[in-house]
């Protein structure tokens, strides 16, 4: 495992890490566990998970998973998003927020969140003075290590780069979704830490089955939010994308994890796994020498293509 520095937190993230929201797709709780212990063990240091993903679950599940071996894991855990009737719903009010963290750490049972990430906040609460005082005495408690915004738009992104106190910026970023470039460019001049989510585009990038996408567990992830139709045009792009980056020596999801990697303003990526062997195949990517200029060139047009 390489690692890249997650902008000026002083963390040493392994290029790959772990997306904790495939978690809701593994019904069994050892196998569950069983998943974030190899990844870590394995290098994939960083460890993304959310309060919402499952109602809780998926940090208890992490939190089961690094009993005795915490040290080695930067936990990045995110609030502010709660589900309603099946809807999310945004509260960045801060005695909520505090509420919150509190929850999170008991579930991860831990001491202290490595990186607490406002779960898609608006422009209005990033700029909130009651938010940031509530968000700097959990810092000074020692409860929360480093604060991080994870962005749902482009304007919340560049907000989130314009705001000093924010240290690194989580956005939606893949070999058929590069939209957020820009944002990703301005936060890595800013020298904030970049974290590049959905590389694998719910798993169309690396082609995997029908069966294999069925989000059932989780009503949060894009697949089981999109409409056949846009489904099927990403399903298509994601085909283009392979049909221009033909390898004999990748597989599907190394090939899209090494297009997001070969972008330097990333800090790291993280794929969700439900299986040991995706688990694998994600992280021997970082064992991979980086695209080609040639590769990265024929990603553009097919880029440009699904765009036009």
């Amino acid at each position: 495992m390489h690692y890249r520095k997650l902008g000026s937190t002083g963390i040493l993230a392994g290029e790959i890490g772990f997306g904790a929201w495939s978690l809701s797709l593994v019904p069994d709780d050892d196998a569950a566990v069983a998943l974030v212990r190899s990844a870590v063990r394995q290098g994939a240091n960083v460890v993304d998970v959310a309060d919402v993903y499952q109602a809780g679950r998926c940090e208890a599940l992490v939190g089961r998973a690094l009993e005795g071996v915490r040290e080695n894991a930067v936990v990045a855990t995110k609030v502010g998003l709660s589900e309603r009737d099946g809807a999310l719903q945004r509260d960045f009010n801060p005695r909520r927020i505090v509420r919150a963290v509190q929850a999170s750490r008991e579930r991860l049972r831990s001491d202290y969140i490595d990186l607490l990430q406002l779960h898609y906040p608006t422009v209005d609460a990033l700029t909130d003075p009651g938010l940031w005082e509530a968000l700097a005495e959990l810092r000074g408690d020692g409860g929360v290590k480093h604060i991080g915004v994870a962005a749902d738009s482009l304007e919340v992104a560049l907000a989130a780069v314009a705001e000093p106190r924010v240290e690194t910026v989580q956005v939606v970023f893949n070999a058929v979704d590069a939209g957020m470039l820009a944002a990703i460019r301005r936060a890595h001049a800013a020298g904030k830490g970049v974290i590049a989510r959905a590389p694998l585009l719910g798993g169309l990038l690396a082609r995997r089955t029908h069966d294999e996408l069925d989000p059932a567990a989780s009503s949060r992830e894009p697949l089981k939010s999109w409409p056949a139709e846009r489904l099927r045009i990403l399903a298509a792009q994601a085909e283009r994308f392979h049909t221009a980056w033909p390898d004999d020596e990748r597989m599907p999801a190394q090939a899209a994890l090494g297009w997001v990697l070969a972008h330097p303003e990333v800090s790291v990526t993280i794929p969700g796994a439900r299986t040991v062997d995706q688990l694998a195949e994600n992280l021997a990517t970082s064992d991979l020498p980086l695209p080609s200029a040639k590769r990265m060139a024929a990603a553009q047009h097919v880029q440009a293509t699904a765009s036009a």
